[in-house]
């Protein structure tokens, strides 16, 4: 992987279809795919999501988008749903910068997120050596008020949905 310095990490969200409907929030954190599944976007301030953090996925997974074949952990389709860069503004009390890597080793994040649904800020706290973490949308300007817009049953990167996504790659398995 090449390594782009001054440049910020992205994170991206997968909508996947395995056993149950869930969400993958993805941060590009020392070259890899942190990753945190939920079953619910945090979107409301007053409404923390329960969040797994899952084995770390590879940096080229961040496109990923198709069917895990039956048998195969995961099985069902995956979607793009969001993607965008992140910030972290963790400082110690002297005011220096927290790096992403030592953030989520105290289990403690605090990020900006600029993506194409996701935007604003975002508290990640870790409630057990366990990976069990809360996110928390920060009440800010991008905090969404009344419905989910329209295009969040679809893809960021081909504007399907999960049901084309399952029928396009499912042929495609098929062959």
């Amino acid at each position: 992987m090449k390594i782009i310095k001054n440049r910020k990490p992205i994170f991206m969200v997968h909508k996947h279809h395995a056993t149950k409907l869930h969400y993958d929030l993805r941060l590009e954190i020392g070259g890899k795919l942190k990753s945190f599944a939920m079953y619910e976007l945090p979107i409301k301030p007053s409404e923390p999501v329960n969040a797994v953090q899952v084995p770390d996925h590879p940096f080229w997974y961040r496109h990923f988008e198709g069917v895990i074949p039956e048998g195969d952990y995961g099985a069902g389709p995956v979607m793009v749903w969001d993607k965008g860069l992140f910030s972290s503004f963790m400082k110690d009390h002297d005011g220096k910068a927290i790096s992403l890597e030592e953030s989520i080793k105290k289990g403690f994040m605090l990020l900006w997120l600029k993506g194409h649904k996701l935007n604003g800020g975002y508290i990640l706290v870790r409630l057990s050596k366990k990976a069990k973490w809360l996110i928390i949308k920060m009440d800010d300007e991008y905090v969404i008020k009344g419905r989910k817009p329209a295009n969040w049953q679809r893809s960021v990167k081909s504007n399907k949905t999960l049901d084309q996504i399952l029928e396009h790659y499912s042929d495609k398995l098929k062959k």
